[in-house]
C-alpha cells in the first residue's frame, strides 16, 4: 500500500510541470494564429519609412548624365538661337515703347501723336531685300595665287530668296563667269533671288535660267543662276574620280551657324555690302550610291540646312559633289549626301556650259591655287 501510494504521488508530481509546458505552448500558438497580420504590417511599415527617407532631397542621388558631343553642340546652338531671339524681342519692345510705325514705303519711323510728326529712323532688322541697293563691283581676282580656303571664300556664294512672306537661304558656287550652280530646292518657288559673295563685293540680284525637272531625293536637284559678276570671278573646276576614304571639304552657309553671324543681321537691315563668313568642314567620302537617277556621294563633312547647293571639294579644290541633303536618326547618327560631280557636269552641258572635268588623281603640290590652261582656278595637280 505504501509502496503503491508512494508511486502514485511521484507520478502526480511529475505530470504537473509537463501539463504546464503544454499549456504555455498551446497558448503561444493560439496567440500567433490569432495575429497573422502582424509580421506583414511591420514589414510594410519599415518599407514605408525607408521610402520616406529616400524621398528627402539630397538623400537619393544619381550620377550626372554624360552628354553626347553632337547633342552638346545642338544644345549650344539652341541656346545661341534663343539668346538671339530674346535680343530681338527686346529690340521690338523698345521700338514699341518709342511708338515706332512703318511708313507706306516700308521704312520705319517714330510717330509723335501730339505734334503729328513722323521722324524716319534706321531700317529695321526685317527690311526686305527689294529695298537694297546693289553695291559697286570689286576688282577682279584674275592672275592671283591664293589658298584653298581663299578660293572657296571667293567662289562660294550665299543665296537669299523671297516669295510672298517667305525668306529662304542656301548656298551655291560659280561654274562660269556670271553663272552660279545651286540646288533646285534652294530657289524653288522664289520670286526674287539675291546672291552674296566676297568677289561680288556684296549682293547681286540673280535670275533662274535653268533647273532640273524636280528636287526629289536621289534625283538631279539642280538649278543655274545668272548675275552680273566682276571680271576674274573665281570659277571652280570638277573631278569625277572621287573614291571612298578620300578627304573632302564642304563649304556653305548653314543656318545653325549663320544665325549668330553679325553679317546676316546687317543684310536683314539693308546692308548690301555684308557677306556672311563661309563655313567649311572636313571629312571623308564613306560611300557612293545611286538610289535614283542621280549618283550620290556620302561623306562625313558636317552640313545642315543652308548648306544645300554648296560645293564638296577634294584637297585640290575640285568639286566632287554638291551638298544636297542630310539624314538624321534618333540616335543622332547623321548621313550627309552630295550630288556626284557627274550629275553636275551633265546638267551644265544641257544648259550650254562647258565645265572642266579634271579627271586626274588629286596630288596637291602645295596649297597654292593657279589658273590652269582652261582658265579654271584650282590647286596645282600633279600625276
Amino acid at each position: 500500500m505504501t509502496s503503491s501510494g508512494s508511486g502514485d504521488g511521484t507520478g502526480a508530481g511529475r505530470g504537473a510541470p509537463q501539463e504546464r509546458i503544454e499549456e504555455v505552448v498551446e497558448e503561444t500558438q493560439v496567440r500567433r494564429l490569432g495575429r497573422p497580420w502582424l509580421a506583414p504590417a511591420i514589414a510594410t511599415a519599415l518599407a514605408l519609412l525607408l521610402l520616406i527617407v529616400l524621398l528627402i532631397p539630397g538623400v537619393l542621388r544619381y550620377p550626372d548624365p554624360v552628354a553626347h558631343p553632337e547633342e552638346t553642340a545642338m544644345l549650344d546652338a539652341s541656346r545661341a538661337q534663343n539668346d538671339a531671339l530674346r535680343e530681338r524681342i527686346g529690340t521690338l519692345e523698345d521700338l514699341l515703347e518709342q511708338n515706332v510705325c512703318r511708313a507706306s514705303d516700308g521704312s520705319l519711323a517714330i510717330y509723335d501723336e501730339e505734334g503729328g510728326i513722323i521722324t524716319p529712323i534706321e531700317p529695321s532688322p526685317f527690311m526686305l531685300p527689294q529695298t537694297m541697293r546693289v553695291p559697286d563691283a570689286v576688282p577682279g581676282l584674275e592672275g592671283e595665287t591664293t589658298t584653298l580656303l581663299s578660293m572657296l571664300d571667293n567662289a562660294t556664294v550665299f543665296i537669299l530668296t523671297t516669295g510672298g512672306d517667305e525668306i529662304g537661304f542656301g548656298s551655291g558656287f560659280f561654274v562660269e563667269h556670271g553663272a552660279v550652280l545651286t540646288n533646285r530646292h534652294v530657289v524653288e518657288g522664289a520670286e526674287e533671288i539675291y546672291v552674296f559673295g566676297l568677289a561680288l563685293g556684296g549682293m547681286a540680284p540673280a535670275t533662274l535660267v535653268a533647273s532640273s525637272s524636280n528636287s526629289d531625293f536621289g534625283e538631279p536637284d539642280l538649278a543655274l543662276l545668272r548675275l552680273e559678276a566682276p571680271e576674274g570671278q573665281p570659277v571652280l573646276g570638277f573631278s569625277t574620280t572621287s573614291e571612298r576614304l578620300e578627304s573632302v571639304v564642304a563649304a556653305g552657309f548653314p543656318m545653325v551657324v549663320m544665325e549668330t553671324d553679325d553679317a546676316l543681321l546687317r543684310i536683314s537691315q539693308g546692308d548690301t555690302t555684308a557677306v556672311p563668313s563661309l563655313v567649311v568642314t572636313s571629312g571623308v567620302i564613306t560611300a557612293l550610291q545611286s538610289p535614283g537617277s542621280a549618283e550620290l556621294v556620302l561623306h562625313t563633312a558636317a552640313i545642315s540646312p543652308g548648306s544645300s547647293g554648296g560645293p564638296l571639294v577634294d584637297a585640290c579644290g575640285r568639286v566632287v559633289g554638291m551638298n544636297t541633303a542630310v539624314r538624321s536618326e534618333e540616335t543622332l547618327n547623321r548621313v550627309n549626301y552630295a550630288l556626284h560631280a557627274s550629275n553636275l557636269l551633265r546638267f551644265l552641258a544641257s544648259a550650254g556650259i562647258t565645265a572642266v572635268d579634271q579627271d586626274t588623281a588629286c596630288v596637291p603640290d602645295t596649297t597654292a591655287v593657279r589658273l590652269d590652261e582652261n582658265g579654271v582656278r584650282a590647286l596645282h595637280v600633279t600625276g
